[in-house]
């Protein structure tokens, strides 16, 4: 069970940081277009 919980962190922790990734692009994208 534990394994299984250390695995449903990591999915979360991993989307979290590629949306994070993600926005970040896009904005600096916006800020250069602006």
């Amino acid at each position: 069970m534990m394994i299984s919980i250390i695995n449903f962190t990591g999915v979360i922790l991993m989307t979290s940081v590629m949306t994070m990734v993600v926005v970040v692009m896009w904005i600096r994208n916006n800020c250069r277009q602006r």
